[in-house]
């Protein structure tokens, strides 16, 4: 009886242990920037609902300004954009503003200490603290007067 018992305490430590000990694969270390900076790339969405539900008290006021037509422009073209970051640091965004089809080309950086994303596009550079969430990730412009969402929602694509 006791040899038996003695067994089953060496199976478990062997799990345990099996269990405890880091895989050696490339993904051991998720939260590593190499990691952050993959988990970048692709294709992603502006996650329309998330943003018109969850908009701040500064955007709904630039938005009651506005003409009845141009909101109905800008909900337009939160809904059409989309972002493609590229593995080479160049990343593509499209949208659509007022049936009119725009592209927008440049360069991002991402700076994972600080969580901070940069695209340099030719009419200046923009800059958002970059927040990954259950269902994407969330961009909060640094500079809200260049935006006029305080908070931009993505859902990705291509997965």
């Amino acid at each position: 009886m006791i040899r038996l018992h003695f067994s089953k305490f060496w199976i478990v430590m062997v799990a345990c242990i099996v269990i405890a000990n880091p895989s050696f694969s490339q993904d051991v270390n998720i939260g590593s920037p190499e990691k952050t900076d993959q988990r970048l790339l692709g294709i992603w969405r502006v996650d329309f609902p998330e943003l018109k539900g969850k908009l701040d008290i500064e955007s709904q006021n630039k938005l009651s300004q506005m003409s009845e037509e141009e909101r109905e422009a800008v909900w337009m073209t939160a809904d059409s954009r989309i972002y493609l970051f590229e593995q080479d640091g160049r990343y593509l965004m499209t949208y659509v503003d007022r049936g009119v089809y725009v592209e927008e080309r440049g360069k991002w950086t991402f700076d994972s200490s600080g969580m901070m994303l940069r695209m340099e596009h030719g009419e200046g550079i923009r800059d958002y603290r970059l927040v990954f969430t259950d269902k994407g990730m969330m961009w909060n412009p640094t500079v809200k007067r260049d935006e006029l969402f305080g908070v931009i929602f993505l859902n990705r694509l291509d997965l």
